[in-house]
């Protein structure tokens, strides 16, 4: 009796369907140890018993029989599992019968575990190495099926990545603003003219702690700020801004789904200063960024890539005063500056589908919105050091910001498997949270009219997370 046998069998493994096919040898895959490298049962004893018996005679014979007697048949398909240990055993299971009792395969009898002489002609001819390029002889390929469900920490990663795209904006409109008013004393006055420039930088590294549903994840965001100021009057000063930098996520790793992302970015800005009287100021900014980001997705089987694009806009208007109080003692007076803000910024990424093998992914297009209520106060003073040689100006500020976004509905992401008609989920990863207050510790030194520097580091503590950024900035008056 005989029948054709189905071309493939599908197996259940650790959360994944693979589809297992009878492959006759050929050519091609002579010799190439990644292809059985690749299998789920590569190395693993276990595991290709766990497949054997899950198969069992469904595919019959090499060439679709049905076995009747066992032990009677031969060339039925093996399992390759594992690499030779030298130039003589090949290790394999037969798919025939019982893999606790001896299986015949071309005359060749195998126990259990299969260690399979090549040191003659005809074990050569039937199995191992030599049976690659064989017409006679097949083996068991595995591929994962496409599945059905979509799990929500596939999508996660790209949903945390709008946070830290929206950081990353935070992050360049605090170094636009900080010392925007005051290029005169911190930047490079050109010339004769009204026009000044000034630079600085922040390296800022965030971890976000998850829960049982969202995955953590840590971040590094850099930012380098390139500032061309104009003095119109007293009262006003203009500038433009150019930034560059980066922004990163990484070690995200959640229900047995790993991710990095990557971004080159460009942050483009304007900005005004008014000086209102000798004890507030008012300082308000608006901008646009362009993010480039790749990616990288893994989960089981799943080797996935991504590369997309994501413009952002972002302003903020905040006002600062300015308090000196006089100690008994002391040259010079403590300065306060308490400073009250909002800022606003929108994180538009475009729609993009995943690359590489396994479950991958589309994702839709999705703007993310972040909206800051900020407050703080600084206190600084002026040390003058070596009889007057030079000055140092030390400062500490504690500030406090509540992101009013932070919540469900505006960090989502809509996303689904790509060869699947099934409607898109909305995911959500986890953020910092609403409410994050910081300390902020700097110093100026002032070595003289033509040369100075600025340094600064910063801890901040969020519901979710925590962080910490330092940079600073340079003069060199030529």
């Amino acid at each position: 009796m005989t029948f054709t046998a189905p071309p493939q069998v599908d197996v259940d493994f650790e959360g994944t369907t693979y589809t297992i096919k009878s492959q006759q040898a050929s050519d091609d895959l002579e010799f190439n140890s990644e292809i059985i490298k690749a299998e789920p049962w590569y190395n693993s004893q276990e595991t290709a018993e766990y497949f054997i018996n899950q198969i069992r005679y469904e595919l019959g014979d090499y060439r679709g029989r049905t076995i009747l007697t066992p032990q009677s048949h031969h060339l039925t398909p093996i399992i390759l599992w594992k690499l030779p240990t030298d130039s003589s055993v090949y290790s394999s299971y037969s798919t025939y019968g019982d893999i606790d009792s001896g299986i015949r395969n071309g005359g060749i009898t195998a126990g259990k575990g299969g260690a399979i002489p090549l040191d003659t002609t005809t074990y050569t001819k039937h199995f191992g190495l030599g049976l690659l390029g064989v017409n006679s002889n097949h083996f068991l390929t595995s591929s994962p099926t496409i599945s059905s469900v979509l799990s929500a920490e596939w999508v996660q990663p790209y949903a945390a990545m709008q946070n830290v795209g929206l950081r990353s904006m935070d992050n360049n409109r605090d170094l636009v603003l900080a010392k925007a008013g005051e290029c005169n004393n911190y930047g490079w006055v050109i010339g004769d003219t009204d026009y000044c420039v000034y630079t600085n930088a922040k390296n800022k590294v965030s971890y976000v702690n998850g829960d049982t549903t969202r995955g953590s994840y840590g971040s590094a965001v850099f930012n380098g700020s390139i500032n061309v100021e104009k003095t119109i009057n007293d009262k006003w000063k203009a500038g433009i801004a150019y930034g560059m930098g980066s922004a990163n996520l990484y070690d995200f790793n959640f229900s047995g789904t790993t991710a990095n992302l990557d971004s080159s970015n460009n942050h483009y800005s304007v900005y005004g200063v008014k000086k209102v009287n000798d004890k507030f100021t008012l300082k308000g900014m608006v901008g646009g960024s362009v993010f480039d980001y790749k990616g990288k997705r893994n989960y089981l089987t799943t080797s996935a890539t991504s590369s997309y694009e994501t413009d952002g806009y972002t302003a903020e208007i905040n006002g600062t005063w300015d308090l000196k109080k006089n100690i008994k003692n002391m040259k010079t007076p403590i300065r306060l500056q308490p400073t009250v803000g909002v800022a606003f910024a929108a994180h538009a990424q475009d729609g993009f589908s995943e690359s590489g093998s396994g479950d991958l992914i589309t994702v839709d297009p999705n703007q993310a919105e972040s909206f800051l209520l900020k407050t703080g106060i600084g206190v600084d003073k002026e040390i003058i050091m070596e009889g007057g040689k030079w000055l140092l100006v030390p400062s500490l500020a504690l500030n406090y910001e509540m992101d009013t976004y932070a919540s469900k509905g505006h960090r989502d992401l809509k996303g689904g498997l790509t060869e699947s008609s099934t409607a898109h989920t909305s995911v959500e990863a986890k953020t910092f949270g609403q409410h994050r207050g910081s300390v902020k510790l700097g110093a100026d030194f002032l070595m003289n009219k033509n040369f100075m520097f600025n340094l600064n580091a910063e801890y901040g503590l969020a519901t979710y997370g925590d962080e910490n950024s330092y940079g600073g900035g340079f003069r060199w008056q030529f």
